[in-house]
């Protein structure tokens, strides 16, 4: 039966794995940027009428026209400020580009997506699909840390700096994934995943051998990427803690899942040994802090730490009403005033009010405008996702910026619409 679903997500799990990682492929073009052209060309030849119809009820839907419409005004009201300021610094301004060519390949996957006859319910069908193209990334991830033959694999579709500042500076841990980042961005996918794990797996349905096994890879792919990954996870446990399920089958569900991590942690200290360097350095880098609490009694990592020293920034009366209209140092080419922190980087770039714009231009993209209809049964999702980029601005540019987070609420909302429309007409 899992066989049978499987060969029906093939075609477009591949086109969403295309579109969520946009790996690189040659110079200025990812894989993202054929999405649309396969998908128009499956649509047209295997999924005529249902294909053609998505595509005329998305396009003329409000929510849609409205997301458009705020991304010219904010991309617009972008290049104002840098131009007011005489700065004349478009950096800020190339990632609502990025946005525009990003709407357009999900706007048309998902069209197709929706003309899948075999799957009815189009928003279960996407969840679906998302977790598993994250978990296939979490095997390739473990293949090729495992196998430097799948990382040559990988890395030829990286840049050289890509494989210098990531791979080789992270001692061969990170930079492992077929994606254009395979760092912060793909962490905060990974946050956003294990959201609709639990809301898919452990929350509608009945735990399982196989969820379990999902959830454990889904964990282990974030060794690879980033622990801001864990803050999803954390945010999924609460939402979990706070389901209807009845609190025994909770604990009972709780129990399930650490045991065989538990078992996987000990079959790998078996395989590699315990003083293996490859076990070793995969989990002091996930688990950095409870390591550095064991050794020195603190609760702190490297990045916690450099996320400190980027706060501890200057911010004038006039930077914060109006902010300077630079997103980069001319200079050196890195962050302004040599910080990362999403708020902070705002407030530089255009004062307080850019920053309210911007957090509503991101809850716009989240769905928190959609009516009833669409968001039936799924506001807490929709809420989680929310809280989740807000507190990951504190730590880099996330709101209405993040590419992974962008594509997924997207695709999210634009899926909601369809099912929606498609459910009332």
């Amino acid at each position: 039966m899992i066989y049978i679903q499987l060969k029906k997500y093939f075609i477009d799990g591949v086109l969403l794995f295309f579109l969520i990682f946009g790996f690189y492929l040659t110079e200025g073009i990812n894989s993202s940027f054929l999405v649309p052209f396969i998908s128009i060309l499956i649509g047209l030849l295997f999924r005529g009428k249902e294909f053609v119809s998505s595509i005329r009820i998305l396009f003329l839907d409000k929510n849609f026209l409205l997301i458009i419409s705020c991304l010219f005004f904010i991309s617009l009201l972008c290049v104002l400020i840098t131009v007011m300021h005489e700065k004349y610094d478009f950096s800020y301004f190339k990632n609502f580009i990025s946005q525009v060519i990003q709407i357009i390949c999900i706007f048309f996957f998902i069209c197709l997506i929706s003309a899948n006859s075999n799957f009815p319910n189009k928003q279960s069908y996407f969840e679906m699909l998302l977790i598993f193209v994250f978990v296939a990334q979490s095997l390739i991830q473990i293949s090729a840390f495992l196998f430097p033959v799948v990382a040559n694999f990988v890395h030829f579709f990286y840049l050289e700096d890509d494989i210098s500042n990531l791979y080789e500076k992270s001692g061969m841990i990170r930079g492992l994934a077929l994606a254009s980042s395979s760092g912060w961005g793909l962490a905060v996918g990974y946050a956003c995943v294990f959201i609709l794990f639990t809301k898919r797996f452990l929350i509608e349905k009945k735990i399982s051998l196989f969820v379990v096994l999902i959830g454990v890879l889904l964990f282990v792919g974030c060794f690879f990427s980033g622990r801001t990954a864990f803050v999803g996870a954390l945010l999924s446990f609460f939402y979990y803690c706070f389901s209807s399920k009845r609190l025994t089958l909770k604990i009972k569900e709780v129990l399930i899942f650490i045991i065989p991590l538990g078992i996987l942690l000990f079959l790998s200290l078996m395989f590699f040994g315990s003083d293996s360097s490859a076990i070793n350095k995969v989990l002091g880098f996930a688990f950095e802090p409870i390591y550095n609490y064991i050794n020195s009694g603190r609760l702190e990592t490297h990045s916690t730490n450099t996320l400190m020293d980027m706060w501890d920034k200057d911010v004038t009366i006039e930077d914060f009403m109006y902010g300077v209209g630079v997103f980069t140092d001319p200079n050196t080419g890195k962050y302004y005033m040599q910080t990362d922190v999403g708020y902070l980087r705002n407030l530089y770039y255009g004062g307080i009010l850019w920053v309210l714009i911007i957090s509503v231009y991101h809850l716009l993209i989240s769905g928190f405008f959609l009516n009833k209809k669409h968001t039936e049964n799924i506001k807490p999702v929709i809420n989680i996702f929310i809280l989740l980029s807000f507190i990951l601005e504190f730590k880099a540019m996330t709101l209405g910026f993040n590419k992974y987070l962008f594509t997924i609420l997207v695709s999210y909302q634009f899926v909601l619409i369809l099912n929606s429309k498609k459910k009332y007409e």
